[in-house]
């Protein structure tokens, strides 16, 4: 599998330089040495083959070889509001949203939530967006929006909860409340959706009532208690 590492600005550039975590990856761990040949992407479609000119431990030289728009993303824009769980766990959701399409990311935050999502943790899933990328073979990043209470999400428009990343989500989004309340949405078709997943201990009736109040419909998934990022991974399965 070609080594990949993620280089903002790649555009306009013959030479350009692996820095911070993606030279740590490659000179400190991988162990690139002058000659190899790396997959660079700048995380908005591009991506370039380059070979290793020079070798530092905090700065890698590359040679772009070549270059071009390589898009690998799924047809319908994919959106995901999740409570997230504690520790690993969360890194897995991400990973799963990101493997399986999924544009923009919203951490929420419920009644029965157990995670409380912080401005560091935002970077943290930001870190786990770019390693998930490099291993399906992503060229796009998802976005990752900041968090934001249930009570302020379920009314709020998709461009409000996205403001200040890279999407714009279009204002007419299909939007699903996964829980075990109801059945009455087909998450399946062409439409952009938005799936919201709640808490280990599930969402709260209240939760529910105000997302339908506020045009959401719900979904069920089965008799069984999900973990979350089961649920994540069966949601954006059933949209593809």
């Amino acid at each position: 599998m070609s080594q990949r590492y993620l280089v903002p600005d790649l555009i306009g550039h013959s030479s350009v330089a692996l820095t911070d975590d993606e030279a740590h990856h490659a000179a400190g761990v991988m162990r690139v040495k002058p000659g190899a040949t790396l997959t660079l992407f700048d995380g908005q479609n591009n991506e370039a083959q380059a070979t290793v000119e020079s070798v530092s431990r905090k700065r890698v030289e590359c040679r772009i070889d070549q270059i071009g728009e390589v898009d690998r993303e799924s047809p319908r824009m994919l959106l995901i509001a999740v409570a997230l769980p504690k520790g690993d766990r969360a890194r897995s959701v991400i990973e799963k949203a990101v493997e399986l399409g999924a544009h923009g990311f919203v951490p929420i935050v419920c009644r029965r939530s157990v995670a409380k999502p912080s401005d560091g943790q935002r970077k943290r899933l930001q870190r786990y967006v770019i390693d998930a990328s490099k291993q399906c073979g992503r060229n796009r990043l998802m976005q990752i929006a900041p968090a934001i209470p249930w009570s302020d999400f379920v009314a709020a428009e998709t461009s409000e909860i996205f403001d200040g990343t890279a999407i714009d989500p279009p204002a007419e989004v299909q939007r699903i409340v996964a829980d075990p309340t109801g059945v009455s949405a087909d998450p399946s078709g062409q439409h952009p959706v938005l799936f919201a997943v709640g808490p280990e201990g599930g969402f709260d009736p209240e939760e529910i009532e105000s997302a339908m109040e506020a045009g959401w419909s719900t979904i069920s998934l089965g008799p069984r208690i999900l973990r979350v990022e089961t649920a994540v991974g069966t949601l954006l399965s059933i949209a593809q």
